[in-house]
């Protein structure tokens, strides 16, 4: 049996290609987001780190250093509310990202459902036409077996009613092109 050739295949290659190309930079936008996620939490144990210091040296608090504590932690909190906005950027961009990935996917699943189906009515068709092949020789088989007078149960022309060339429609040799069935001897014939 032949194996099967699906005529789309170099289209179902370049939809898995693009799929493929798509999911990387799904994974690429993903991993942005997780890294400016892992930021926003660093600054905010950062500012909490900050909040605890303690500025007192003995009986006296040290003012200058809390007033550069407070200006970190604005840097900190400016830095924060920045990377935040460009997290939801980053997910808004990832949102888009993902639907030309699933639009991708999609097409590619369509294109894989068809080869399966193809696939199947093509394989299917073929163990038919097996099927058709093996019975039409088998039947060819019998038909010759039956033309030897092993089959006809010794049958002769006088058992056959004498039919003649009046009752066959004038057939003879010539006309039906020479056709003698074939003869087998003991040895040659198939089981």
């Amino acid at each position: 049996m032949r194996r099967f050739q699906f005529r789309l295949e170099r289209l179902l290659e370049l939809r898995r290609w693009k799929e493929r190309e798509r999911e990387l930079a799904l994974a690429k936008i993903l991993g942005e987001c997780l890294l400016l996620e892992n930021r926003i939490t660093q600054i905010g144990a950062e500012i909490g780190a900050s909040r605890l210091a303690v500025f007192t040296h003995g009986a006296r608090v040290d003012v200058e250093a809390m007033s550069r504590r407070e200006l970190y932690v604005r840097r900190l909190a400016g830095e924060r509310e920045r990377t935040q906005r460009a997290l939801d950027e980053k997910r808004r961009e990832m949102e888009k990202v993902r639907a030309r990935y699933l639009e991708a996917s999609r097409d590619r699943k369509v294109l894989d459902k068809l080869k399966e189906r193809r696939a199947s009515e093509y394989y299917d068709h073929q163990r038919d036409e097996e099927f058709k092949s093996v019975d039409d020789m088998n039947s060819a088989a019998a038909a010759i077996r039956g033309l030897g007078a092993d089959v006809l149960g010794g049958l002769g022309a006088d058992v056959l009613g004498g039919l003649g060339a009046d009752v066959l429609g004038g057939l003879d040799a010539d006309v039906l092109g020479g056709f003698e069935a074939p003869t087998y001897s003991a040895d040659s014939r198939r089981p």
